[in-house]
């Protein structure tokens, strides 16, 4: 396939829709996994966290009575 100009690179021979949005497609897959990936482990930080400081603070108040 010979490319003249970057016009006809994007165009594909009429199929450019088809190409760059699987493309596009596969891209946003990757980012969506990514932000879930990091969302799931702050949020599993976070519990981890919290139950650190629950159970220092039930024995702490524990303690107190």
């Amino acid at each position: 396939m010979n490319l003249n100009n970057w016009a006809e690179f994007w165009d594909m021979g009429g199929h450019g829709l088809y190409v760059w949005g699987a493309f596009g497609a596969v891209a946003l897959a990757f980012l969506v996994e990514v932000m879930q990936i990091h969302q799931r482990q702050r949020a599993m930080r976070d519990n981890a966290s919290w139950r650190a400081g629950a159970g220092t603070k039930e024995a702490t108040h524990e303690g107190q009575n």
